[in-house]
């Protein structure tokens, strides 16, 4: 049996390994990985400026999961704001 992780757990790490200078992190076996729970993802790399690739996606009873590798990155700024964005975003933002 495979029981995937979960993208709100690894969120942490991910924005931990764009900040740290020279870093590159990878995690294995993600789960949730559709894109109403991508929205911390897509502001970070479309956004942000992020080094992130999600990369071996495969299906797991209907839901994708897959490897997510993060390098360190200059960030700039960004502004999130309502829209459809904004929920998937916001339930996966490490606070």
């Amino acid at each position: 049996m495979r029981i995937p992780g979960d993208i709100s757990a690894a969120a942490f790490l991910i924005g931990a390994a764009v900040v740290l200078p020279g870093s590159e992190l990878v995690v294995e076996n993600v789960g949730g990985l559709n894109p109403s729970r991508l929205g911390f993802l897509d502001v970070l790399g479309g956004q942000m400026g992020a080094l992130v690739e999600i990369v071996n996606v495969e299906d797991l009873d209907g839901e994708p999961y897959g490897t997510i590798v993060a390098r360190s990155a200059q960030l700039g700024a960004a502004t999130v704001e309502g829209g459809p964005l904004f929920p998937a975003f916001l339930t996966r933002f490490p606070f």
